[in-house]
């Protein structure tokens, strides 16, 4: 994963006085959501979503969120695979 130089959602809110624009927040919540729906799309499930496994970044002087943590492959239930990965939101499976 590449280097996230703003630290998590919790550290970044915690800096920020728990306060950021509106359109931030919308922003990287859209992020964390596309992320998601990536994620289910490949069949994965992200097991523990929390501000500590969203990380935030600048690209390019925009502001932008990318989601780590524990990941599971949802082939079966009885097949719980666990992964520690890091996707970017341009996951391609």
């Amino acid at each position: 994963m590449e280097y996230m130089e703003l630290g998590d959602l919790s550290q970044f809110l915690k800096r920020n006085d728990y306060r950021i624009p509106l359109a931030l927040a919308s922003k990287l919540a859209s992020d964390v959501a596309k992320a998601l729906w990536d994620l289910h799309e490949a069949g994965i499930i992200h097991r523990d979503l929390k501000p500590g496994n969203i990380v935030i970044g600048n690209n390019k002087g925009v502001l932008c969120a990318k989601v780590t943590g524990k990941l599971s492959l949802a082939r079966s239930l009885s097949l719980s695979l666990s992964l520690s990965l890091s996707l970017s939101l341009s996951l391609s499976l």
